[in-house]
């Protein structure tokens, strides 16, 4: 019993030993993202410490694509799997290359290295490359009015271009992101061929004036495509490749209606004061004699009332007077209300059709 018991412990001490001083692990090296039709190295680095290489394997999703096996004839093996094409020339131990990747080369890639015997030991890493698709198009706005005024509904929506992974949506109202989600209306995403996916997100408020900085609304919708390189909280932003990663859609709204109404009333009360004002200031002294010269023919009153009227230095108006003042002074001011009137809303309508 005692020579069994010696015999496993210096089994176990011998294992431990070989296992200390052979593999020691394993670690890839996988882009994590790469655009249609650009080739993509893989590589697998490891450390035998004193174990001698039995095989290195590929796997992508848990499919084996690639194996490399030194005593074999040939060496390097490729096996066929959709959206894999290896590259054979430039692959060998270390790295495999992937030649003109497309949407279905998205994986997780795994390399596992086994030593040859007495240990047997093998060890494995995996990383995760995602290819990125990027939208051509700039987002659309659709839902757009020719005029809004203070209280109309806005109700737009924004449609992105097509991509993969699908774009995420974003609404700015004057540069500030829309996060009310009152506010925003999700829609089920678009399949498309190859893949390809695009999505649309609609934007719904009520106008008020605060929404208008110096006479205009700024309403953007700005496109971004943000790969998930792997399961939980690892995200990553699509940011050195050589095109655009995100795209945009301005929307200007100028203020009319309602808006326009507040300046037009004062100007146009400031206009009838200046009126009132120069008509009355107008009315000179040989006006004023015209007009009580009509009332005192009109009521046949005596030249001696016109002389106690220059002794007194007081103009005495009788009832016919006032009428006529009060005719003259409505008469005048009527029309020239209308004419300024007109100018105004001439010049409104201008304004307006050359927003």
């Amino acid at each position: 019993m005692n020579t069994f018991l010696m015999q496993l412990f210096y089994y176990v001490l011998f294992t431990e030993c070989i296992q200390a001083s052979g593999l020691k692990w394993v670690r890839v090296n996988v882009p994590q993202y790469r655009s249609p039709g650009e080739s993509a190295q893989l590589l697998c680095d490891y450390d035998l410490g004193n174990d001698t290489l039995y095989a290195v394997k590929w796997y992508k999703e848990h499919e084996e694509f690639y194996r490399f096996v030194p005593k074999a004839r040939p060496q390097a093996t490729s096996y066929k799997l959709d959206g894999i094409f290896v590259d054979m020339g430039l692959s060998d131990r270390k790295k495999v290359v992937l030649r003109t990747v497309n949407l279905k080369t998205s994986g997780l890639f795994k390399c596992e290295v086994s030593a040859e015997a007495p240990s047997f030991s093998s060890a494995q890493s995996e990383a995760r490359m995602e290819v990125v698709y990027l939208p051509k198009e700039d987002p659309i706005i659709t839902g757009v009015e020719l005029q809004y005024q203070i209280g109309d509904e806005i109700n737009l929506n924004c449609t992105s271009g097509k991509s993969h992974p699908a774009p995420i949506l974003h609404w700015y109202i004057n540069e500030q992101q829309v996060v009310s989600p009152e506010a925003l209306i999700y829609y089920p995403q678009v399949q498309h061929r190859h893949g390809l996916m695009s999505v649309t997100l609609g934007l719904r408020f009520s106008l008020s004036s605060r929404h208008f900085l110096g006479g205009s609304m700024r309403v953007k919708c700005v496109a971004s495509v943000s790969p998930v390189l792997w399961k939980g909280d690892r995200e990553s932003i699509v940011q050195s490749l050589p095109i655009k990663d995100m795209r945009e859609a301005l929307l200007l709204v100028r203020s009319t209606g309602h808006k326009l109404h507040t300046p037009v009333t004062t100007l146009l009360f400031i206009c009838t004061s200046l009126i009132i004002i120069s008509i009355v200031s107008g009315l000179n002294i040989k006006k004023f004699k015209d007009i009580r010269s009509f009332s005192k023919s009109a009521t046949n009153q005596p030249d001696k009332d016109e002389t106690e009227t220059r002794q007194t230095s007081t103009p005495v108006c009788d009832s016919t007077t006032n009428i006529e003042i009060a005719c003259d002074l409505t008469q005048s001011l009527t029309s020239n209300i209308e004419n300024v009137g007109e100018a105004i809303r001439k010049n409104v309508n201008k304004a307006a059709e050359e927003r």
